[in-house]
């Protein structure tokens, strides 16, 4: 029994000395390590500094009242309210009674108006007569023409009240979001004071600001990488300001917003070149190996084998960086599976080369 336990002790050693000898051996044999690659390609790259930005919305606007009264409703923070829509009202009691007093001003004037015209017809035919002087008809006349000018004005402003009694309500001149009630219900709103705070929280873009130092090398349709969160995207530049501020001496850009899920106010950071681009040899940021005695990269020779080359860097600009070294063009390095490769390592690309993943 004992001989037996001692060879099924032996028979496991063996096996796990055959197990590390394998595992010892794959980096030089037929193990393939599976790896994603990147050619190696000039592109054109700048210096860049990152500078503050964030997301706004295209139309923010404090939305005033055109007509004074007492506030009966205002809409609340957060509510979305429709182009068109109610976003406030004011009392229009007094408004109303107005109405009513420039009605009966509307009358009075057409009666007076009416009686003139027959009064003129009347005189008229007297003058005709010679029973009444031309002068008191002239006068009549006049008189018509007065109250005529007298209708036409009591017209217009019975109008204007009525045009006063629908801007009472305040209507949303864009769909959006009410983000702040600058009145409250109750209070007293002159006309021209703004009652709320609409958003839109759809039409977005990003704002930033540069130095009059980078603005040379900025223009329309220039894409810029935006980081948010430690997320990069990249967005084009669709307006430049070429106004600086009285005291930042900064100058305003506006990009086109690449992540629709982006909120209004939502700060980021927006890469911007200092120099005109250039022609560099680049990889991928993710080609690179970093450790204490410098930076390097795995080039896939034509036996698939890996190749470690040392390398310095330059420009870095997105998700490429420049680099300097023993590479060339259509070389292609290790983009991911490269820190637990060995020199002279088989590899298995299990990517398109040329494509980043």
């Amino acid at each position: 029994m004992i001989k037996l336990h001692r060879l099924v002790l032996l028979c496991a050693l063996l096996s796990l000395l055959s197990f590390v000898t394998s595992l010892s051996a794959a980096p030089r044999g037929g193990y393939a390590s599976p790896v994603v690659v990147s050619d190696v390609a000039e592109r054109m790259m700048a210096p860049q500094v990152w500078v503050n930005g964030e997301v706004i919305s295209r139309s923010n606007s404090q939305i005033a009242t055109e007509v004074a009264g007492r506030l009966m409703w205002v809409a609340e923070v957060g509510q979305k309210i429709q182009a068109g829509q109610a976003l406030a009202r004011i009392d229009v009691t007094l408004l109303q009674q107005e109405h009513e007093e420039q009605l009966a001003i509307v009358a009075r004037e057409q009666a007076r108006l009416d009686f003139l015209d027959q009064e003129v017809l009347r005189l008229d035919s007297l003058v005709k007569q010679r029973n009444v002087s031309q002068s008191n008809l002239d006068q009549t006349i006049a008189d018509r023409a007065v109250a005529r000018g007298d209708l036409a004005v009591a017209k217009a402003r019975t109008q204007q009240v009525v045009e006063r009694l629908q801007r009472s309500e305040i209507s949303a001149p864009f769909s959006g979001v009410v983000s702040e009630r600058l009145l409250q219900s109750g209070e007293w709103a002159d006309s021209g004071k703004a009652v709320v705070r609409l958003v839109d929280i759809q039409s977005k873009e990003i704002r930033s600001w540069v130095t009059d130092q980078a603005l040379p090398f900025l223009k329309q349709g220039d894409p810029l990488t935006v980081n948010v969160a430690g997320q990069q995207s990249e967005a084009k530049i669709h307006t430049i300001v070429p106004v600086g501020g009285q005291r930042s001496r900064l100058y305003e850009i506006r990009l086109v917003l690449p992540v629709k899920e982006w909120s209004v106010g939502q700060s980021l950071r927006v890469a911007v070149p200092t120099s005109k681009r250039q022609n560099h040899l680049s990889v991928p940021r993710d080609a690179l190996v970093l450790r204490r005695d410098g930076s390097f990269v795995y080039r896939i020779k034509e036996d698939n084998s890996a190749e470690r080359l040392s390398i310095t860097t330059g420009v870095a600009m997105g998700e490429f960086i420049q680099v300097r070294g023993a590479l060339e063009v259509g070389d292609q390095v290790v983009i991911n599976g490269g820190e637990r490769l060995r020199p002279g390592q088989q590899v298995k690309i299990i990517n398109q080369p040329g494509v980043v993943q």
